[in-house]
C-alpha cells in the first residue's frame, strides 16, 4: 500500500512541477518555446526524475502516508464530482442537439 501512495505522491509532485514550469507561457509569449520544450520533450530526463523521486519517496515515514491517503481520498472525490458534472453537461448538450435535429427533420 505504501508503494502505491509513494507513486501517487511522486506523480503529484512531478505534474505540479511540470505545471509550474509551463505556467510562464500564459503571460510571457517569449517563454512559450521553452515551455513547449519542457512539456513535449526531455522524456529521458523526466523518466529519471520520476524514478529518483519514487526512490526518495520510499524513505518518507509511514505516518506521512496515512495523512496522504486521506488527502488522496478527498482529491479523488472532488475529481469524480467534477467529472460527473462534465459528463452530465455533455449529455444535456448532446440531447439538445439531437432534439434540434429531430425537430428540424434533418435525421434520415
Amino acid at each position: 500500500m505504501t508503494a502505491v501512495l509513494a507513486m501517487s505522491l511522486t506523480l503529484f509532485v512531478y505534474h505540479l512541477l511540470i505545471f509550474l514550469m509551463i505556467l510562464p507561457a500564459l503571460c510571457c509569449p517569449a517563454a512559450a518555446k521553452f515551455c513547449a520544450y519542457v512539456h513535449d520533450g526531455f522524456w529521458g530526463g523526466k523518466f529519471l526524475i520520476i524514478c529518483a523521486f519514487f526512490i526518495a519517496a520510499c524513505f518518507i515515514p509511514q505516518s506521512f502516508y496515512q495523512v496522504w491517503a486521506h488527502i488522496c481520498r478527498v482529491g479523488s472525490l472532488l475529481f469524480i464530482i467534477v467529472q460527473s458534472y462534465f459528463l452530465l453537461n455533455a449529455c444535456y448538450s448532446l440531447n439538445e442537439n439531437v432534439m434540434k435535429a429531430v425537430n428540424n427533420n434533418t435525421c434520415a
